[in-house]
């Protein structure tokens, strides 16, 4: 019997990323990107309160709390705070 001499496949080198890879991690790179922008401006937003706003806010929680107990509330205001 006669047994062929056949060249040893060598295991496959891998010197570069799939372009399946590549748009993935493109993907979800600008995922992450998308999420952090809106939770950021979302954050900048909630900075910018003026006293006038808080105030506003502050008689509106005040309104809706006395409305829904039936009962009177009274709104404090401490300038040292």
């Amino acid at each position: 019997m006669l047994i062929a001499n056949c060249p040893r496949r060598r295991p496959r080198r891998r010197g570069a990323f799939t372009l399946l890879e590549i748009l993935v991690t493109t993907a979800l790179i600008g995922l992450l990107a998308g999420v952090l922008t809106i939770g950021a401006s979302a954050l900048l937003n909630s900075r910018n309160a003026s006293p006038k706003k808080i105030l506003l806010e502050s008689i509106n929680a005040s309104r809706r709390a006395a409305l829904l107990n039936h009962t009177d509330v009274t709104l404090a205001f401490n300038p040292e705070t």
